[in-house]
């Protein structure tokens, strides 16, 4: 795996949800690759839920957050493995996170 590095044009500055590493994406962000993937760390997705007094999606979109991979094995404990069919989206468009709206 290429060693991501904060001069690297081709990628994206984003921060672990847990501890607030720095991670790099592996290709900027785009319409059809949003994050793409990231350098040692998980991007996660959610539609949230209707029980969540933060974010419940309202059609067609999710949130989405990256934690790293160290922060990952500590809590390993903490997550479950789902086997499900999933399909990426293929094309979003993003904007920051406001749990306020």
């Amino acid at each position: 795996m290429p060693e991501a590095r904060k001069d690297d044009t081709t990628s994206l500055e984003i921060q672990c949800l847990v501890c607030g590493k720095r991670l790099y994406t592996s290709a900027p962000y785009t319409k059809e690759n949003c994050w793409g993937t990231c350098y040692d760390g998980i991007i996660f997705h959610s539609v949230g839920n209707f029980g969540s007094t933060v974010y419940d999606e309202d059609g067609g979109e999710y949130i989405e957050a990256v934690v790293c991979d160290e922060c990952v094995k500590k809590r390993a404990k903490r997550i479950r493995r789902v086997f499900a069919p999933y399909e990426r989206p293929k094309a979003a468009e993003y904007e920051e996170f406001d749990p306020s709206k």
